[in-house]
């Protein structure tokens, strides 16, 4: 347990495709006390729905900083990402590294290959709706019984398709300089988009140390092994702030 006078730190939480800033609520219950939680609600659901969805990853990373750069200043902060919310989160790091010039604590990455390997060659947002939604079933996390709703169908799959798009048309460019953070790259062991091999790449986006923690589970392990994953976050940021103190 970190002493009481430690300012503690901020984690800012990026969901996946289709994904509301309160999936990360129940990690509350196991989240350090110390670690102040931050699920990002992104434009188009929840409670941005009447926003219009982005139009690419980088307007993603755009809209996220200024929703938290007032926020970034007053104690250390750690960035986590699940899946597309991991390219977000990516993007998001070097928007303030060169509008703030500070980077993350730590960087805190899940369920996605690095940029330059990229995630999939498919193009899901092209198919059609029952296609697409059978193709989206096929990766878990999403409850079908969602899909019997026929009026929340047709909120659903145009929020779904427009994060398909942008993920599926995100074209990876290189930084002028890497991340000087640490990086922990969490992936399922049975994940079918990201390999174990894929993810021990991310450790050349940063000149600090890269870490990689895998799960039972596919894709959406972190639902699984929510516990387990807070568990990992919890050591590695308490760990940050006693070295700080």
């Amino acid at each position: 347990m970190i002493e009481e006078k430690t300012v503690g730190m901020r984690l800012y939480c990026l969901p996946y495709a289709g994904g509301l800033a309160n999936v990360y609520l129940q990690w509350q219950q196991y989240l350090d006390p110390n670690i102040e939680l931050y699920p990002i609600e992104l434009a188009g659901r929840g409670k941005r729905w009447k926003e219009p969805t982005y139009n690419s990853l980088l307007d993603a990373a755009d809209d996220v900083f200024t929703v938290i750069c007032n926020s970034i200043e007053d104690k250390p902060y750690a960035v986590w990402g699940h899946s597309m919310g991991t390219l977000i989160a990516y993007e998001l790091s070097h928007v303030i590294k060169r509008s703030c010039e500070r980077d993350p604590e730590h960087l805190l990455l899940s369920g996605c290959s690095p940029p330059h390997i990229g995630n999939t060659s498919k193009k899901l947002h092209q198919l059609g709706d029952e296609d697409f939604l059978r193709e989206v079933l096929a990766l878990g996390g999403t409850t079908p019984g969602i899909f019997e709703n026929k009026g929340l169908t047709e909120i659903i799959i145009p929020i779904l398709k427009s994060d398909y798009k942008n993920i599926e048309s995100y074209e990876y460019k290189p930084a002028e300089d890497n991340l000087n953070c640490d990086i922990s790259i969490f992936f399922g062991l049975e994940d079918m988009l990201v390999k174990p091999v894929n993810a021990t790449a991310w450790a050349q986006y940063t000149n600090g140390t890269c870490n990689l923690h895998g799960f039972a589970g596919g894709h959406f392990f972190i639902h699984e092994e929510m516990e387990d994953v807070v568990a990992i976050i919890n050591s590695i940021l308490t760990q940050k702030l006693v070295k700080e103190h």
